[in-house]
């Protein structure tokens, strides 16, 4: 007849290794205040044995003694000083653990906390809810190994780190937040944890074990912080689902073989640092990914600030910020584009178009120089190009945009040219010296218009752009001061005047505005609402 139940006398003092293993249908047993020790697997597997009382007699609770036993709830003693790894391993109905207030190994706690840990070894498995306290600064080997019903847990910023298998075969586990305190991850430590769908890896850790998270098949995003040097073998093996991995690490991690074994990694995403872009897209096996873009950022770039990015990255929010010491027109020279929505309170736009000259008296020479631009009233600008900008009102602003791109460093030039005169247009992202400026007799605004430099002092700072003046043959010229026109400006000079009732549409105007009888003389006119250039 199968043993149900025993009473183990005051004349034993220990009870040995396995001395009822396997006795399935054991559900009672009462030990005597004589025993001591209990021996490692002395009743793993008793699976019907569902309470019992501990003697205050007992010291030592061996490794795997009550391993898959049928308990659902436990008193430790005060007597108990030792308690073996996996003591209480596969405990799938264990759902509190209360150690006696005046034991001195281990503190009073409750609903798992009382052994978590114990020489980095835990001991319990199978509980179904845990708060760990912030006295636990460690979560030992197997410590929730097997815990099938256990489906969040919550780790105080306490724990330093998680050790081997601490959560393997957590299968209904759907969450967890792993604190900033946590430097390692230990090998095995999330493996087959089937339902975990996402896991945020603090900046705190640098290292991730072997087989981490091998076979996490619900897993479909992962973060990897900038801290993480090494990811161990293995340690996404299998994750059949995971679709995006955001790797912030600026130096690539070195890894083992078989990281993403498994892993549909042709049809994932990598997102990875801007500045790192190019050695994620020649390293195994980050190279596998089917698509590597850059990690969308917040970004700030700081007016007079280099800025030398050598890749495009993705924002989430992009702000420039720059002092305006007046209301003139000013360069603009910036690395991002710019919806009419995110400027139009505080400043106006305007686009390059044009430049010309103008000999007003027809004896030959040239005797103004007029730079043309034209309003933007909405749409986008166009990132690594020139523009004019104006404040509305002086001061500190800031141009803020979200979901931009933020490009490349590129300092592109336009040109245009009028007669013999040829006009490029040159951003900058490093800023050009007083020195640079005025040997070249390169153009700069200031007040709102265009002067050459005037002597070695005058720098020019980052995202502006300047002017160079040459003839047909590349030799520098001299044009004095550069008048700058904007058409679309409220007022006179808009590119379709105003007509009064009766007024012929084919009135001819000049730039200011006015009405001429016909355009007679050299130079550009608006007619119909269109540039009419007479040479």
């Amino acid at each position: 007849m199968p043993l149900s139940s025993i009473t183990i006398p005051n004349s034993i003092v220990s009870i040995g290794e396995r001395a009822f293993e396997g006795c399935y249908n054991l559900s009672s047993i009462e030990i005597s205040s004589g025993v001591t020790s209990i021996g490692e697997r002395a009743f793993s597997g008793c699976m019907y044995l569902n309470s019992f009382e501990i003697p205050n007699s007992v010291k030592l609770i061996g490794s795997y003694s009550f391993e898959g036993c049928g308990l659902t709830s436990l008193i430790i003693p005060k007597s108990v000083t030792e308690i073996g790894y996996a003591a209480f391993a596969n405990c799938g109905s264990l759902e509190s653990i209360i150690v006696e207030s005046d034991n001195t190994t281990y503190d009073s706690r409750e609903n798992c906390n009382a052994i978590i840990e114990t020489s980095s070894n835990a001991l319990i498995a199978g509980c179904k809810n845990s708060s760990i306290p912030s006295s636990v600064n460690s979560i030992g080997r197997c410590a929730f190994s097997g815990c099938y019903d256990l489906t969040s847990i919550d780790l105080p910023n306490s724990i330093e780190s998680i050790g081997e298998e601490a959560f393997e075969g957590c299968t209904n586990l759907y969450f967890i937040t792993i604190p900033s305190s946590v430097t390692s991850i230990g090998n095995g430590a999330f493996y087959e944890c089937w339902n975990l769908s996402s896991i945020d890896i603090p900046n705190s850790v640098t290292s991730i074990g072997s087989t981490a998270f091998c076979y996490c098949r619900g897993l479909s995003s992962v973060n990897i912080p900038n801290s993480v040097t090494q990811i161990g073998y293995a340690a996404f093996q299998g994750c059949t689902y995971l679709t995006d991995v955001y790797c912030y690490a600026t130096n690539v991690p070195t890894t083992d073989s078989q990281v993403f074994e498994d892993v549909p990694t042709s049809s994932a995403t990598l997102h990875v640092p801007a500045t790192s872009l190019e050695a994620y897209k020649i390293t195994e096996p980050w190279s596998n990914f089917g698509t590597i873009t850059t990690i969308a950022i917040n970004a700030s770039l700081t007016d007079g600030d280099t800025y030398a990015n050598s890749n495009d990255c993705n924002t989430n929010m992009l702000t420039y910020n720059r002092t305006f010491s007046n209301t003139e027109w000013q360069a603009l020279y910036v690395p991002f584009e710019m919806q009419y929505e995110d400027w139009q309170a505080d400043f106006d736009v305007a686009r390059l178009n044009n430049a010309n000259q103008y000999d007003d008296d027809e004896d030959g020479t040239v005797d103004r120089t007029v730079l043309e631009a034209f309003y933007v009233k909405g749409g986008k600008t166009t990132a690594n190009t020139p523009y004019l900008i104006r404040a509305k009102e002086a001061g500190e602003k800031t141009i803020v945009t979200e979901n931009a791109t933020l490009y490349k460093a590129e300092e592109r030039s336009i040109d245009c040219s009028s007669v013999g005169t040829l006009f490029t247009f040159t951003g900058t992202y490093s800023g050009i010296s007083g020195t640079e400026m005025f040997t070249n007799g390169y153009y700069a605004i200031g007040d709102g218009s265009l002067h050459q430099a005037e002597s070695s002092a005058n720098d020019l700072s980052p995202y502006r752009w300047y002017m160079k003046v040459t003839d047909r043959d590349g030799n520098p010229k001299d044009l004095g001061e550069v008048k700058i026109q904007v058409f679309g400006e409220d007022g006179t000079n808009g590119l379709t005047p105003t007509l009064s009732q009766g007024e012929d549409e084919g009135a001819v105007f000049d730039l200011s505005g006015r009405r001429m009888e016909m355009a007679t003389r050299k130079g550009m006119y608006i007619r119909n609402g269109r540039k009419v250039i007479v040479r």
